[in-house]
């Protein structure tokens, strides 16, 4: 089991004014299907929803739609305003182009990456991955159907890719596929039109083994899909209404909520939820040609229910597709903290931001951009060891946030060491081994970054509801910040294999039972890293010694077992400090936990709490997993902190 990887920076934005990148208005692109020709247009969101012409096709049925950005170096000018790359599905001659909605050329021509030539028949777009491949449905039912993958699609030249050939993932006969959405962690949520559910199929390999049926309820004849921030997860059904269904982000219908209903005129198809969490829905207000029309929902966690905003009425045929220029479309959070100080949280979907430990009144805006991770390669003073790290959840952009402090900023900085303390939560792919923060901020227009070094690791709990995934830092209060994977050359290039905590902790992950502690002890965290097979084993050795260690803890869960997160400052040795010490007496690594002094969220120092607790070990010397090093690999054990 997979289990998603969350990581506690810190790191000091230098200076307090952050670069501003030009952008586009927020376009979304819509499509007629099977209208005769089948078109694609831009539609601008803002006022006027004015419409122009990309691509006119006869014989096509252009439908669903996705946007990815472009990550072939060799294109990699970076031109501003941010290039949008469209895929666009026809599903009836089993075609898919895609195209620059900025230049010309291209949309007259869209380059065509697939036509036929393989199994894969009546295609579906779409969804780009962090690793920028393209995933696809099918619309056949038959054992050809299911969803097929189209490898690194987004980094091979627009206008010289060629003709793909894709790779089945999974077949579900009996099933048409539609819509898709993505959950934080990744996993595919997957519409079977035919059967009124929704698939679920965890990444990264998407396979037929882990398939699931993830909703079973309150469907009819569904089509398109979309997930909230907080993970709750709509989808269109297109009869009975037709109407928008809400489910929690476990895949259970909200009651609270009733279906937001529409005119039984009314034709709901493909949606794509914005950043903001604005939902937006392609279909058509009747049945006269001219009818197709775009819904603008507002599905903000504040208001709970589905509200129906704006509905855009540009006089073109029924549209079944619709996509989001991403990056036009950045997210703002007003956070405000009292007199009294503690936390507040702002949650973008795929990212999200909390303030922790702040001292008293604190205002503070926080703006979350899905961003082109080669335009983040591009700032000057990135370091060159540093590749980007994409979202999982953003069709291969990258969650890149500014924060700026709005009014008194010494209630934003904590009392313990007077820093800006802060959580930043993200959840990047399996092909991100070596993760690390960087911040950038931009003084007479020179832009400056640094790179921190990773604190600590919670693969369990977090602050994104369901779909978890945390980093957090801390450092001056205005600067902006995204991930990135180091693609230095290891300090120490040795393979390794955890041989598991010794006595007193138990190891849960091989099925052992939850150790007890009593409250107010010091517990000693060891464990030995012995070299990776040929080379070495766990019960001989020879054993890995020069390796840097991070304990890392996190309560899970309070005494009564409610779900909840709270990561933990801890006390190693009587020092406020998250490394282990390697002692190659014993060959061991060791770190007393004194339990008496937990300092929490707030800087309160006190005994730790009673409940259920993470315990995670995570190395940042490049040496020490085996397979090949990976956040993934962190060795994360529970116990139980009781009363004497």
């Amino acid at each position: 089991m997979r289990l998603p990887s969350r990581i506690f920076f810190v790191f000091v934005c230098l200076l307090v004014s952050a670069p501003v990148w030009a952008q586009a208005g927020p376009l979304a692109y819509v499509s007629t299907g099977a209208s005769s020709p089948s078109q694609i247009y831009s539609l601008n969101t803002g006022p006027g929803g004015a419409t122009t012409l990309l691509v006119s096709t006869n014989g096509a049925d252009y439908e669903g739609l996705v946007v990815g950005p472009d990550n072939n170096s060799a294109d990699n000018a970076l031109v501003v305003p941010i290039r949008n790359v469209v895929y666009a599905c026809s599903t009836n001659n089993s075609t898919i182009v895609r195209f620059d909605a900025a230049a010309v050329s291209l949309v007259a021509n869209p380059e065509i990456i697939y036509q036929g030539g393989a199994a894969l028949k009546h295609p579906q777009c779409g969804r780009i991955t962090a690793s920028g491949d393209l995933i696809v449905t099918s619309k056949d039912s038959g054992p050809d159907g299911g969803w097929w993958i189209f490898p690194g699609i987004a980094g091979k030249a627009l206008g010289g890719a060629g003709i793909q050939s894709p790779t089945q993932l999974t077949s579900t006969p009996g099933s048409v596929d539609q819509g898709i959405a993505l959950k934080n962690i990744g996993d595919l949520l997957i519409v079977d039109n035919a059967n009124n559910r929704v698939f679920r199929s965890p990444g990264p390999l998407y396979s037929a083994e882990s398939l699931s049926v993830f909703i079973s309820s309150g469907l009819s004849s569904p089509f398109g899909i979309a997930r909230r921030s907080d993970g709750q997860i709509y989808v269109s059904n297109q009869v009975k209404g037709p109407f928008i269904e809400h489910f929690d982000a476990t895949g259970k219908v909200v009651t609270a909520c009733s279906s937001l209903g529409f005119s039984n005129k009314t034709t709901l198809n493909m949606m794509q939820m914005s950043p903001g969490d604005t939902l937006f829905v392609a279909g058509a207000t009747g049945n006269a040609p001219s009818s197709g029309a775009l819904f603008q929902v507002d599905a903000s966690p504040g208001t709970g229910c589905l509200s129906l905003t704006q509905t855009f009425s540009p006089g073109l045929p029924p549209l079944v597709g619709v996509a989001l220029a991403l990056p036009n479309f950045s997210a703002s959070r007003a956070l405000s903290i009292p007199a009294a100080g503690g936390n507040a949280t702002a949650n973008f979907g795929y990212a999200a931001f909390e303030v922790v430990e702040a001292s008293g009144s604190c205002s503070l805006n926080v703006t979350a951009t899905p961003t082109p991770p080669a335009l983040l390669s591009s700032i000057g003073s990135v370091p060159t060891t540093a590749a980007p790290a994409a979202d999982e959840g953003w069709d291969g952009f990258e969650t890149v946030l500014d924060t700026t402090v709005l009014e008194s900023p010494p209630g934003c900085l904590a009392v313990s060491d007077g820093q800006f303390h802060y959580v930043f939560a993200t959840f990047v792919p399996l092909s991100v081994t070596n993760p690390e923060t960087i911040s950038c901020s931009t003084q007479d227009n020179t832009t400056t970054c640094i790179v921190a070094a990773l604190e600590a690791a919670y693969p369990l709990g977090g602050i994104l509801p369901a779909d978890l995934g945390t980093r957090s830092g801390k450092g001056t209060s205005a600067c902006k910040i995204f991930v990135a994977n180091s693609t230095a050359a290891a300090k120490n290039n040795e393979a390794g294999t955890f041989c598991g905590y010794e006595s007193p902790v138990n190891n849960t992950f091989l099925g052992q039972p939850a150790s007890t502690l009593p409250v107010g002890n010091q517990l000693n965290v060891k464990f030995k890293l012995a070299f990776a097979p040929p080379n070495g084993n766990c019960q001989n050795g020879p054993y890995i010694t020069d390796a840097t260690a991070l304990l890392s803890v996190a309560q899970i869960a309070d005494a009564k077992g409610n779900p909840i997160f709270v990561p933990m400052t801890i006390v190693l040795g009587g020092v406020v400090s998250p490394f282990y010490s390697p002692d190659k007496t014993s060959q061991q690594y060791a770190a007393k936990w004194d339990t008496s002094q937990c300092i929490l969220p707030s800087g309160v120092t006190e005994d730790c709490p009673l409940g259920t607790y993470s315990l995670t070990t995570v190395f940042t010397s490049n040496n020490t997993s085996f397979p090949p090093d990976s956040i993934y690999t962190t060795q994360t054990t529970l116990l139980t902190i009781g009363k004497h």
